[in-house]
């Protein structure tokens, strides 16, 4: 019996590791095909998320929600110790437990307009690079 290749992931972009708290709500678009329940987060649709890293094609967060591949959802993050907040319209490509807690990491692709997401993009690629450089063993 012939077994099949496994599937090689292939990034097209660098990514950068961070460790930014966030929250994740459904987008409009999914809302009627994925509810939460009411126990799950703070009761009002949101989840507690953390954003583990980034790149130019899309983002990995880590949170105690199962969400299936294609669901479209908005994470929010606040920039350091500003109130600015940046917002990304994502979409799960990949899905996998990492822990019985549960806990799951969520790799998300970007969608929109390369135009709208492009000045966010760049505001957390800036706000996540010196993290990175701290982070690096010197």
């Amino acid at each position: 019996m012939e077994s099949q290749p496994e599937q090689l992931v292939i990034r097209q972009h660098e990514r950068r590791a961070c460790s930014l708290p966030a929250t994740v709500r459904i987008a409009v678009d999914n809302a009627s095909s994925v509810e939460l329940s009411r126990s799950v987060g703070d009761g009002t649709g949101t989840i507690n998320a953390t954003i583990v890293d980034v790149s130019n094609g899309g983002a990995g967060i880590e949170c105690g929600v199962f969400l299936p591949r294609g669901t479209a959802v908005n994470v929010a993050t606040k920039l350091g110790a500003s109130t600015q907040l940046v917002e990304l319209s994502v979409r799960v490509q990949r899905v996998m437990m990492i822990s019985r807690e549960p806990r799951y990491y969520l790799g998300l692709a970007y969608i929109g307009s390369s135009g709208e997401r492009a000045a966010t993009l760049g505001r957390l690629l800036e706000h996540v690079e010196p993290m990175q450089t701290a982070q690096e063993p010197r």
